[in-house]
This record gives structure tokens, sequence and C-alpha cells, in this order.
């Protein structure tokens, strides 16, 4: 049985670090992940890719937002052209060492990825305690990680990464545009429902098209496995079971 993840796996790019504080670094950075192959050779394939933050399944998801190429060519060309020479770029890949296997080897494949533009990053490991503690500082330079729904809307995940200063600075991302983060605070405010869509999918366009926050990543499906003895189950629409289970049939 399966069920999607509703969210998004992130690569998350702390903008107080002297290289990645520059916008072309970060546009540099989504051309240069190959994010197909890392769902295709990693997953089998389970997932789908996405583009944005409103991710598919999510309401007001934009399945017109521009999509980040594949272009290691044009990643390098583009660092050339802002003046950096090739492995001048440095920062820290920060790893939770809880994480499972095939999540340590999406690290690896980014560290390939980067270097294969001229970019050196460093995979270090901490433990989940102290991970978790340089996040919220705002001093972990990137990390990967997966946000899952609470609810179906745009307010959770747009207001929870870029809502306010203290947000961004929590998930060590450190946006600096005040002035659409405010907008992102207030649009949970619109009560006409095409207005406030219509404002979400404006700041996602400006969040990751045009500012490169981050590299979305992807969407990946959750699967099942039902002993005889389970005559049906319903995953739950998130994704959350494996934190509980519930509409088990037996």
């Amino acid at each position: 049985v399966s069920g999607k993840r509703v969210g998004l796996t992130y690569f998350a790019l702390n903008e107080d670090n002297e290289y990645l504080q520059d916008v072309n670094v970060r546009k540099a950075i989504q051309m240069a992940i190959n994010r197909e192959k890392i769902l295709e050779d990693l997953y089998h394939g389970e997932g789908i890719i996405e583009n944005g933050i409103i991710a598919t399944g999510v309401w007001g998801h934009n399945p017109d937002l521009q999509a980040i190429e594949y272009d290691p060519e044009g990643a390098k060309a583009l660092l050339t052209e802002a003046g950096y020479a090739e492995n001048e770029i440095t920062f820290e890949l920060a790893l939770d060492s809880s994480a499972d296997t095939t999540t340590q080897m999406v690290y690896q494949q980014i560290q390939q990825d980067l270097a294969a533009i001229g970019i050196k990053a460093e995979i270090k490991s901490y433990d989940e305690s102290a991970w978790l503690e340089l996040r919220m500082s705002g001093e972990m330079e990137s990390y990967v990680a997966t946000w899952t729904m609470d609810y179906n809307d745009p307010a959770n995940i747009m207001a929870t990464f870029f809502g306010s200063e203290t947000n961004t600075a929590n998930r060590s991302l450190n946006y600096d545009n005040t002035e659409v983060m405010q907008r992102v605070s207030d649009a949970s405010r619109i009560v006409d429902d095409d207005e406030r869509m219509a404002e979400y999918q404006a700041l996602e366009e400006q969040l990751v098209v045009e500012d490169a926050v981050w590299v979305p990543m992807y969407e990946k499906t959750h699967l099942f496995a039902l002993g005889d003895n389970i005559e049906s189950f319903v995953p739950h629409w998130a994704g959350f079971t494996n934190f509980f289970i519930r509409d088990v049939v037996m």
C-alpha cells in the first residue's frame, strides 16, 4: 500500500555564509543538484520532483512554477561570471548522525554534484541533539531535511520557514528580505481564497525562483507492507502513519 508524504525534502542554504549570501551561488547550487538521479537511484523513483515550497497535494500548489533544470555547465558558467575561482566556495553539509543510510547517501550525492561545479562541501556528522541545537542557533551552513504537512494549507510551511526573521534563523536559513517575510505573515489573514492562493504563489516564486532560498528536492512516496492478518489499511493523508497507526482493519 502506498501513500504520498505530503510535503517535501529540501536542501537548506544559510545566507549568513559568506558564499551562500550570494544569490548567484545559490542559483548555481540549484542547477547543480541532479535531483532526478537521487530520486531514481536512491528511492527507486518512488516520488516526484518538487520545484518550490508548496508541494504537490497541498492547497495552493502551483504546477506551473518554473522548473529548476539540472545544468551543471550552466552552474559553472554562472559561478565564473560571478567571479569565483574553482574550489574557492566552501561550506559545511551538516548531517544528523541518526539519519538513515539512504539520507546519508543523498548527502554524498549532493557533495559530488557540488564538486562537479567546483564547490567544496564537507560533510560533518553531528549527533541528533547537537544537530538540532546547531540548526536552531542559525549557524548551520547547509543541511537536508524533510517537512511533512501538519495541515493542508500553505501557511503551515510558508510561515514556519519564512514568516519572520526568527523563523528563518531557527531553520538556519537567515533569509533577509523583511518585506517578503511580512507578506508571508500577512497572507494567512487574507479571507478570499483566490486572493490568498495568488499571494502565496507569488511569494513562492520570489523565494525560490528569484531569491533561490533553498533547493527543493522531491516528495517521497510512503510504502507500507501489510501482513496477511490485515484486511485493509488507509494511510494518513500527509504520510504521518510512521508515527502512529490508525484505520487498520484486521
